[in-house]
């Protein structure tokens, strides 16, 4: 599935940014943001318009999701065993010590 989006480049004067990065492919100071935002505000230079595509793979999609979901099943269900196996011990150590009565 392709998305295509218009919007416009910013760029901070605090980065690295260096001549020859605007016409290679080295994009790591550039931000892209919705037309209806304004950064000039906050010392960020406009570029100008640029076209966005994205290619999104969707196949698998839904199988994705569940493996990411069944993993974080996974870890809640390890980090719930830890803390009742705390409890346990904390449950065993009172029930050995020793009662006193007078």
């Amino acid at each position: 599935m392709k998305q295509v989006y218009e919007v416009d480049v910013w760029i901070t004067n605090t980065g690295d940014l260096r001549p020859e990065m605007l016409t290679e492919n080295d994009f790591s100071g550039w931000v892209p943001s919705s037309r209806r935002v304004d950064f000039s505000d906050m010392g960020w230079t406009k570029l100008g318009p640029a076209r966005v595509e994205l290619e999104l793979d969707l196949n698998g999609l839904n199988q994705r999701q569940v493996e990411a979901l069944q993993a974080e099943k996974r870890n809640v269900m390890a980090e719930a065993e830890v803390k009742l196996n705390r409890i346990e011990e904390k449950i065993q150590r009172l029930l050995c010590l020793p009662l006193e009565v007078s």
